[in-house]
């Protein structure tokens, strides 16, 4: 089996940004969040998002094992890059992300500040519940990565990202020692053939061309909406507590 890398995320977090950068690298395969249907599908079709999957042609295994056999398939013709949200592998649901999952992969955690990933993510689902907020998640799995490995797991903050896009990524490929591909960082301002032209979730990333700060335009007032503030504020110590080990820019 070839590397496969993979960035545990929280929703909003710019991850899709960086999962069109791995792409237009052309040189691994992309599975895009390949355990998104086990979360909502299987295990909590009562959620808002899993009603929306549920509208669309299913295109996505459901069993855990069955995802890690493919993605171990795909990955014995080549490297294989995947993103996907922490809370899909670690929550009371399925305990999935463990030594034996982990081991087989090299890698990272992308965070945003909550004040932003969680006013993002309300304007797309204000019916978000805490636990998809995914702070709590990625934390366990950072955790779980950093007493598996007795080193710092890589740890990329957006806002770096926005600011200094080449020194992070430049970072982050050695980190996980991979070439940097200048080239990458800038794409064409088109759905990517892993998303759907209608993906409202991702439709900013449809008119950017490269990592770009301020694209998304929040919505302040959702800071009234009864979640918020409780959400952020629960999520702030796990997000604070990954920001302190998050990589610096590269020369």
């Amino acid at each position: 089996m070839d590397q496969v890398l993979a960035l545990w995320c929280h929703p909003r977090s710019l991850s899709t940004a960086f999962e069109r950068m791995m792409s237009e690298r052309g040189d691994m395969t992309i599975v895009h969040e390949p355990f998104l249907y086990l979360y909502y599908v299987v295990q909590n079709p009562h959620l808002v998002i899993a009603q929306q999957l549920d509208r669309i042609e299913p295109r996505m295994l459901e069993s855990f094992d069955e995802i890690v056999e493919r993605i171990e398939r795909v990955a014995e013709s080549g490297p294989v890059f995947f993103k996907d949200m922490a809370v899909h592998v670690h929550n009371p649901k399925g305990y999935h992300a463990d030594e034996r999952f982990l081991g087989r992969l090299s890698n990272a955690f992308l965070i945003r500040d909550p004040e932003r990933a969680i006013l993002s993510h309300l304007n797309q689902n204000p019916d978000m519940t805490f636990e998809e907020a995914g702070y709590e998640s990625q934390f366990a799995v950072f955790e779980r990565v950093r007493e598996m490995t007795g080193e710092e797991p890589v740890v990329i903050d957006a806002a770096d990202l926005e600011d200094d896009p080449e020194g992070i990524i430049r970072a982050y490929c050695s980190a996980m020692d991979i070439p940097f591909i200048a080239s990458a960082l800038h794409w064409g301002a088109t759905a990517p053939s892993y998303l759907g032209e209608d993906d409202v979730w991702h439709a900013d990333l449809f008119h950017t061309t490269g990592f770009e700060a301020a694209v998304e335009v929040l919505d302040t007032a959702l800071r009234e909406h009864p979640p918020f503030e409780e959400y952020r504020d629960r999520s702030m110590p796990f997000y604070e507590a990954m920001a302190a080990h998050r990589i610096r820019p590269a020369g």
